[in-house]
């Protein structure tokens, strides 16, 4: 089974997944989980962060307010204590989360639950985001060499993220 607490942040691309009777999924509240990071059968604990494209599997426990690097995997039963700093493949500790990132990562539930707030009950403000950067996308392909092969897409944040990498 997989458990999402409150106020959980799962990112464009991220993979939840655990194996029917041998691992369990458990994402406490105000957990982060950033682009195409996989949490596989692992218990990421309250107000933990998981970067971008970071790997964790099975029997991991990730402690509280413990940050795993962009990119680092977290092998199959690794124990990171609270407030640790896990970083590298396979991933190792680091040291301390500094004061200054644990205040702004404290923030970052709040931060994302105020973003979902300006699109709640209301799928206009997405066709309309949307809409625009389809022209905006469409106008860069049309040029004489175009940059990018633009796919309409039906998703917030998969419009953005196509967004980014055309405009580069």
């Amino acid at each position: 089974p997989i458990h999402v607490g409150e106020r959980v942040n799962i990112q464009d691309g991220v993979v939840v997944h655990g194996t029917f009777g041998q691992s369990e999924t458990k994402l406490d509240n105000d957990v982060s989980l950033g682009h195409n990071a996989i949490v596989h059968g692992a218990h990421v604990q309250e107000g933990a962060l998981i970067g971008m494209g970071a790997t964790v599997m099975d029997h991991a426990v990730v402690g509280k307010h413990a940050v795993v690097a962009a990119g680092s995997v977290v092998l199959a039963g690794t124990q990171i204590g609270d407030g640790e700093l896990w970083a590298g493949v396979p991933a190792k500790c680091k040291g301390q989360v500094s004061e200054e990132l644990r205040a702004h990562l404290a923030q970052t539930s709040a931060r994302y639950v105020e973003y979902a707030g300006w699109f709640k009950g209301s799928s206009t403000h997405l066709l309309k985001v949307e809409v625009r950067l389809h022209d905006v996308l469409g106008a860069l392909c049309e040029r004489p060499r175009p940059i990018c092969h633009f796919k309409p897409v039906t998703t917030l944040g998969r419009v953005f993220s196509r967004a980014q990498t055309a405009v580069r």
